[in-house]
């Protein structure tokens, strides 16, 4: 018989050689996974259930004809099979499955059938020498090179699959360079099972497997992958992992409100009990072997994905979960080996370290700590481990508590304070520093914290005074390195929070604003006339503003997407924020100051902290002339984009000076006015709004463009520009174009 190519088009095939064998009226299928599918059929008088896995070696019938023949009345009845083309008649049972709802009376009824079966298969050598054996001595090796990603073409069916198919290369690597370094770890570990005689093994042992006949029987079904190995290969399917076995004999761990873990614990334990009453082994080797042989079975469960029907790839994304389920389940019981010597701790957590799995060296300290707790040497190296994990109060935590024991050093003030520095205590951080500086003077490192700190300080005090508006150097290095360090962003974010509005002293190249503002020149020079233009270019008060075309140095990655700016837009407005508008104000000699206004009134009303905290856009003007001495070109009043516009009229106002190269930020809702001073020079500010996706500012841009390109622009631009102004594009694709008008 012919079998056809597609994964299942053999139903009909199997549904017609069943007919063959029982008559019947009816057929449905009541069950599906990527190896098989089972359908049951209905007859005149009775019921038989036609399975077919079509993709398991016909071992797999074999494994069931041969121990029916020895439990019968613990397997279903086999009517006929066909290993040709992979299929399985068998009797229907009356009864009522377990299912996932299985009692603990239910599990534990399983378990003591299971062990009886698995005692008395030790003394039946057909048993042994039929079904197919664990390669116990090569697992590890075999396991190895199931991660190790493969350079063959995967998607053929004649060749073994590897763990990489499912988990992709990069994390396949990952994992394959974590267990190659506790190799050693596993094997010493799985050599414990050995102490155990080799038994049947069911290794798909889930309660959904079994049902309980009206006479009390249990009936346990899908021997497919049955394997001789030391008992208790089936207990990582059955408790769903082989970690947590570990902690069923673990003294020290002993979770007190886990019912689930206590229900467990007993199983296992009557499990064992079970097994050394039957005469298999003694109790305490069992306790020793059982877990050892839990692993293996986790082990060979991933490798039987080898020869996983790769034609059905629905269920690949399922597979990708239950992998990293269980080879996590594994790192676990890793780690919980490595507990058993000070020096694993230190190797293992360094690995952890190197390959940059901080969460889980973290955590390798604090198994170990729970212990030991007056190995202070280690709190330390936990405490900073915590900081670089992100989780900070732990770590504050840990340093307090190690610093409370005596045992502070440099070291330890100094990382301490980092962790304070970032969480934006820098006035605490400060006191720590100073104390590793108290202990080691030529500690440059803390001095240099220390410096940062004093900084963060210095700018939050001189925010708080009534006429001064929040301000952020940016120092030479930082813009040597276009990065703000974490606590200075965090810093700028919180200033910019609280007040509305923020200066960034040095944040943009001085040579890239004289730029812009020549092209201004040469190319508006014709809108600085105080008159009425086309709506794309009206003028108010003397205060024309043009929306330039985005070229020449308009289109400079560091005047859009400049790093300084961003690391606050990003806090404030989230990742996906857009470049909503970019156009200049041109102040013309002579005009009158504008109203004081909000750029765009609050969109929440409400006293809850959503209503206050929630920012939709933000507004970055750029000088690009020097503004005088004494006087800036723009008044904002902090905290007023938090108020009530009339409240906020009451509060008094602030006019920064801004050199060239610098900016303020200030937030839509910030209460500001902007204005111009006797003289004969134009002084254009440029303005750049970034707001959230979903708002579109329908004040200030009505009839006209709030940003303006050409066509060649988008297609050519860097993917960060793209993504900054892709809103602008039609429904038809295009990017928007508006011909500038000559004046």
């Amino acid at each position: 018989m012919t079998i056809p190519n597609s994964a299942f088009s053999i139903d009909e095939v199997a549904l017609d050689w069943a007919r063959q064998h029982f008559s019947f009226s009816q057929h449905k299928m009541i069950s599906e996974y990527p190896w098989g599918r089972i359908f049951e059929l209905e007859g005149s008088s009775e019921k038989m259930h036609l399975k077919l896995i079509p993709f398991n070696p016909p071992q797999a019938i074999d494994n069931h004809a041969i121990l029916f023949h020895h439990f019968q009345s613990t397997l279903p009845e086999a009517i006929a099979i066909d290993k040709e083309i992979g299929v399985q008649l068998f009797r229907h049972h009356e009864g009522i499955g377990f299912g996932y709802t299985a009692s603990e009376a239910q599990k534990a009824k399983l378990l003591i059938t299971y062990a009886k079966m698995q005692a008395k298969a030790t003394e039946i050598p057909e048993i042994l020498s039929s079904i197919p054996e664990l390669q116990q001595n090569d697992i590890v090796n075999d396991f190895l090179e199931f991660l190790k990603p493969g350079t063959e073409d995967m998607m053929k069916r004649d060749k073994s699959l590897k763990a990489d198919f499912f988990l992709g290369f990069e994390e396949s690597a990952e994992y394959y360079d974590v267990f190659l370094a506790r190799r050693e770890l596993l094997d010493d570990f799985l050599n414990k099972a050995a102490l155990l005689p080799p038994t049947l093994n069911h290794c798909d042992l889930y309660a959904e497997n079994v049902l309980e006949t009206d006479d009390g029987a249990l009936i346990i079904d899908d021997w497919d992958k049955a394997l001789i190995g030391p008992a208790g290969l089936s207990l990582a399917a059955f408790f769903g992992g082989c970690f947590k076995i570990t902690q069923f004999l673990n003294p020290n761990f002993c979770p007190t409100q886990d019912e689930k873990f206590a229900q467990e614990k007993r199983l296992f334990n009557l499990y064992a009990d079970e097994l050394d009453r039957q005469g298999y082994g003694r109790l305490e080797i069992l306790q020793k072997a059982l877990p050892a042989s839990a692993c293996a079975g986790a082990i060979q469960t991933l490798l039987n994905y080898a020869h996983f029907p790769i034609k059905d790839d629905f269920y690949v994304f399922d597979v990708n979960e239950f992998f990293v389920r269980r080879l996590d389940d594994l790192l676990n019981l890793c780690d919980s080996l490595s507990c058993a010597k000070r020096s694993n701790i230190v190797h293992f957590a360094a690995d952890y370290e190197e390959k940059n799995i901080l969460f889980r060296a973290a955590s390798l300290y604090r198994r170990y700590l729970q212990i030991h707790s007056n190995d202070f040497e280690l709190h330390k190296r936990l405490a900073s481990m915590l900081h670089r994990c992100g989780k900070r109060q732990e770590a504050i935590d840990r340093f307090q508590y190690i610093i409370e024991q005596d045992y502070g050093d440099a070291d330890v003030f100094n990382d301490f304070g980092v962790t304070l520095l970032e969480t934006s205590q820098p006035t605490d951080a400060i006191v720590n520093f100073e104390l590793a500086l108290s202990i080691d003077p030529d500690y440059q490192q803390a001095r240099t914290n220390l410096n940062k700190a004093t900084e963060l300080v210095v700018m939050a005090d001189e925010a708080c005074h009534p006429n001064k508006v929040p301000t952020v150097l940016i120092s030479s290095e930082e813009r040597n390195q276009e990065l703000f360090s974490a606590e200075k962003a965090n810093a700028a974010y919180a200033l910019f929070n609280q007040y509305g509005a923020l200066v960034l002293e040095s944040v943009f190249d001085v040579e890239m604003l004289q730029a812009i503002n020549r092209l201004i020149f040469d190319k508006y020079a014709g809108y600085f006339e105080p008159k009425e233009y086309d709506a794309a270019f009206y003028s108010g008060d003397g205060h024309p503003r043009v929306v330039p075309n985005i070229e020449g140095p308009i289109n400079e990655p560091n005047l859009y997407d400049n790093p300084f700016v961003s690391a606050i837009a990003r806090r404030v407005l989230g990742d996906d924020y857009i470049l909503g508008a970019l156009n200049f104000e041109a102040y013309l000699p002579g005009a009158e100051c504008q109203p004081i206004h909000q750029n765009y009134p609050p969109l929440f009303n409400g006293d809850d902290d959503f209503s206050a905290n929630t920012s939709f856009a933000l507004a970055l003007l750029i000088p690009l002339v020097q503004d005088p001495p004494m006087r800036g070109s723009t008044k904002i009043i902090k905290e007023s984009h938090k108020l009530p516009y009339f409240e906020a009229l009451k509060l008094p106002g602030q006019t920064p000076s801004l050199d060239l190269g610098s900016a303020l930020i200030v937030d839509y809702r910030t209460v500001l006015q902007n204005f111009s001073f006797s003289g004969d020079t134009v002084r254009p500010l440029l303005s750049l709004v970034f707001h959230r996706p979903w708002f579109r500012d329908c004040l200030n841009y009505r009839d006209e463009p709030s940003i303006q390109f050409d066509d060649a622009l988008f297609y050519t631009a860097p993917e960060r520009l793209k993504e900054l102004i892709a809103w602008t594009k039609s429904e038809s694709g295009s990017p928007i174009k508006l011909e500038l008008v000559t004046p």
